[in-house]
Protein backbone atom coordinates (compact mmCIF):
# COMPACT_ATOMS: atom_id res chain seq x y z
CA UNK A 1 0.00 0.00 0.00
CA UNK A 2 1.65 3.21 -1.08
CA UNK A 3 -0.04 6.80 0.51
CA UNK A 4 0.06 9.92 -1.83
CA UNK A 5 -1.28 12.61 0.70
CA UNK A 6 -2.03 15.97 1.04
CA UNK A 7 -1.09 19.09 3.27
CA UNK A 8 -2.69 18.39 6.35
CA UNK A 9 -5.64 20.80 7.22
CA UNK A 10 -5.66 23.53 9.43
CA UNK A 11 -6.87 23.28 12.90
CA UNK A 12 -10.16 26.14 11.38
CA UNK A 13 -10.55 23.67 8.27
CA UNK A 14 -11.09 20.56 11.28
CA UNK A 15 -13.33 22.88 12.75
CA UNK A 16 -15.45 23.87 10.04
CA UNK A 17 -15.81 20.63 8.76
CA UNK A 18 -16.96 19.04 12.12
CA UNK A 19 -19.22 22.13 12.94
CA UNK A 20 -20.91 21.07 9.73
CA UNK A 21 -21.76 17.46 10.21
CA UNK A 22 -24.41 16.10 12.79
CA UNK A 23 -23.28 12.60 12.92
CA UNK A 24 -20.60 10.09 14.11
CA UNK A 25 -16.68 9.57 12.21
CA UNK A 26 -15.62 5.91 11.91
CA UNK A 27 -12.74 5.37 14.25
CA UNK A 28 -9.55 6.21 12.61
CA UNK A 29 -10.81 8.96 9.99
CA UNK A 30 -10.38 11.93 11.76
CA UNK A 31 -6.79 11.15 12.79
CA UNK A 32 -5.63 10.18 8.58
CA UNK A 33 -7.59 13.24 7.86
CA UNK A 34 -5.50 15.24 10.25
CA UNK A 35 -2.32 14.03 9.05
CA UNK A 36 -3.34 13.69 5.39
CA UNK A 37 -6.21 15.76 4.62
CA UNK A 38 -7.10 13.26 2.01
CA UNK A 39 -5.31 11.15 -0.28
CA UNK A 40 -4.62 8.36 -2.60
CA UNK A 41 -4.09 4.86 -1.52
CA UNK A 42 -3.29 2.87 -4.15
CA UNK A 43 -2.65 -1.19 -3.62
CA UNK A 44 -1.69 -3.90 -5.93
CA UNK A 45 -5.32 -4.22 -7.83
CA UNK A 46 -7.28 -0.98 -6.92
CA UNK A 47 -6.83 2.51 -5.59
CA UNK A 48 -9.34 4.38 -2.67
CA UNK A 49 -9.51 7.88 -3.36
CA UNK A 50 -9.92 9.90 -0.12
CA UNK A 51 -11.31 13.39 -0.95
CA UNK A 52 -9.57 16.23 1.60
CA UNK A 53 -11.49 17.34 4.26
CA UNK A 54 -11.70 20.92 2.49
CA UNK A 55 -13.78 19.54 -0.23
CA UNK A 56 -16.00 17.03 1.73
CA UNK A 57 -19.22 19.02 1.99
CA UNK A 58 -19.43 20.99 -1.40
CA UNK A 59 -18.34 17.24 -3.35
CA UNK A 60 -21.50 16.03 -1.53
CA UNK A 61 -23.50 18.82 -2.78
CA UNK A 62 -22.25 18.67 -6.12
CA UNK A 63 -23.37 14.58 -5.87
CA UNK A 64 -26.91 15.91 -4.93
CA UNK A 65 -26.14 12.67 -1.81
CA UNK A 66 -28.93 14.65 0.47
CA UNK A 67 -31.51 13.61 -2.69
CA UNK A 68 -30.28 11.03 -3.79
CA UNK A 69 -28.64 8.72 -1.27
CA UNK A 70 -29.78 10.87 2.23
CA UNK A 71 -28.36 8.46 4.53
CA UNK A 72 -25.15 8.77 3.08
CA UNK A 73 -21.84 11.22 2.76
CA UNK A 74 -19.65 10.78 0.26
CA UNK A 75 -15.74 10.64 1.66
CA UNK A 76 -14.30 9.21 -1.47
CA UNK A 77 -13.88 6.66 -4.20
CA UNK A 78 -12.16 4.37 -6.05
CA UNK A 79 -11.09 6.36 -8.89
CA UNK A 80 -14.13 5.58 -11.03
CA UNK A 81 -17.83 4.52 -10.74
CA UNK A 82 -17.94 3.65 -7.12
CA UNK A 83 -18.01 5.69 -4.26
CA UNK A 84 -16.92 5.36 -0.40
CA UNK A 85 -18.98 6.96 1.76
CA UNK A 86 -20.56 7.05 5.76
CA UNK A 87 -23.77 5.83 6.94
CA UNK A 88 -24.73 8.72 8.79
CA UNK A 89 -27.55 6.94 10.78
CA UNK A 90 -26.05 3.50 11.71
CA UNK A 91 -22.53 4.34 11.42
CA UNK A 92 -19.95 2.41 9.08
CA UNK A 93 -18.03 2.80 5.59
CA UNK A 94 -20.21 1.50 2.49
CA UNK A 95 -18.76 1.27 -1.37
CA UNK A 96 -22.11 3.36 -3.19
CA UNK A 97 -22.63 3.65 -7.19
CA UNK A 98 -22.16 6.99 -8.01
CA UNK A 99 -24.19 6.64 -10.84
CA UNK A 100 -27.41 5.39 -9.44
CA UNK A 101 -26.86 6.35 -6.15
CA UNK A 102 -29.36 5.40 -3.61
CA UNK A 103 -29.45 4.35 0.04
CA UNK A 104 -30.30 0.57 -0.97
CA UNK A 105 -27.48 0.06 -3.02
CA UNK A 106 -25.11 1.06 -0.83
CA UNK A 107 -23.26 -1.99 0.60
CA UNK A 108 -21.33 -2.69 3.76
CA UNK A 109 -17.20 -2.48 3.69
CA UNK A 110 -15.86 -1.84 7.33
CA UNK A 111 -16.82 -0.28 10.56
CA UNK A 112 -13.56 2.06 10.25
CA UNK A 113 -11.22 3.16 8.06
CA UNK A 114 -8.29 0.89 9.66
CA UNK A 115 -10.78 -2.00 8.07
CA UNK A 116 -11.78 -0.60 5.17
CA UNK A 117 -7.73 -0.36 4.22
CA UNK A 118 -7.39 -3.76 5.39
CA UNK A 119 -10.08 -5.26 2.92
CA UNK A 120 -8.81 -3.29 0.18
Amino acid sequence: MQILGNKPPSSEEIGIFLNEISFHLPDGYMEFMKNYNGAEILFDETVLVLWPITDLISLNKEYCVSEFAPSFFLIGSDGGGEGYAINTIRGGIFRIPLIGMADDEAVFVSNSLAELLENL
